[in-house]
């Protein structure tokens, strides 16, 4: 059995940000989580601080770095700057668990968090199946227990039995759109199902489109195709979660 290559390019200024290289590699190994996995990271997609995650996780890893690192070889060493050490094209050393860092030995800045959204329970509504496998791909890779329907009728069955934290819906849906589902949520008895706060998705870009949502009983409302952070962003946001460092 061969196994898969995934291959992904990245834009110059997100190279060598730590917490997109954090977010991309937690999603590739959660879909490659039955694979042995080598990750080659070429140009920017290198810190020590992602080599350390990546050493944590069990994951074969082969960094290009630049110059600049500081390597401790030894626990009794002090830190050596790579670019002082004379290596040239051509050039070998083997070195078995050395501490590697961009300064002295002190860790740098960690920068954004990223949302914790561990055991929330969201249900993703909508009736193409493609859009319904990208959504869970995506939550599953944040610990999301996603749940799924393709119809307004099915959601509702859902929306009783398994009571989700948040609602993410589709406007445009046969037989019975996104809007008549929320708010036949919003008219439900019990107060918890009841105020469930959603997300409308929607590939119909039109001018009324976030009044309509609002006044619908929708939260928030973004446009397909969307961007996965701007939707994890409204996720944490809706279910009022702190930010957490996560990997």
């Amino acid at each position: 059995m061969q196994s898969p290559l995934y291959w992904e390019v990245l834009r110059q200024v997100e190279n060598s940000d730590f917490n997109t290289q954090k977010r991309l590699l937690k999603t590739v190994l959660t879909l490659l989580r039955t694979y042995p996995v080598l990750v080659l990271g070429d140009r920017e997609f290198h810190s020590p601080k992602l080599a350390e995650c990546l050493d944590d996780r069990g994951v074969f890893f082969a960094l290009r770095q630049k110059k600049d690192p500081h390597f401790q070889a030894a626990l009794d060493e002090e830190y050596q700057v790579l670019k002082n050490l004379g290596f040239k094209p051509g050039i070998s050393k083997f070195y078995e668990g050395i501490l590697c860092n961009t300064g002295d030995g002190h860790p740098e800045d960690e920068g954004i968090n990223v949302p914790n959204l561990n055991g929330k329970r969201i249900l993703v509504v909508d009736d193409d199946d493609d859009a319904l496998v990208l959504l869970s791909f995506i939550l599953e890779s944040y610990d999301v227990q996603v749940m799924t329907a393709s119809s307004a009728t099915d959601a509702m069955k859902v929306i009783k039995q398994s009571q989700p934290d948040l609602l993410i819906i589709d406007i445009a849906m046969p037989f019975e759109d996104g809007y008549s589902l929320i708010r036949k949520v919003r008219n439900l008895e019990e107060k918890q199902l009841r105020e469930i706060r959603a997300i409308a998705l929607t590939a119909q870009v039109i001018e009324s489109g976030r009044t309509d949502a609002l006044e619908a009983g929708f939260q928030t409302y973004l446009t397909k195709p969307f961007d996965p952070e701007e939707l994890l962003t409204e996720v944490a946001n809706l279910l009022r979660i702190s930010s957490k460092k996560s990997f």
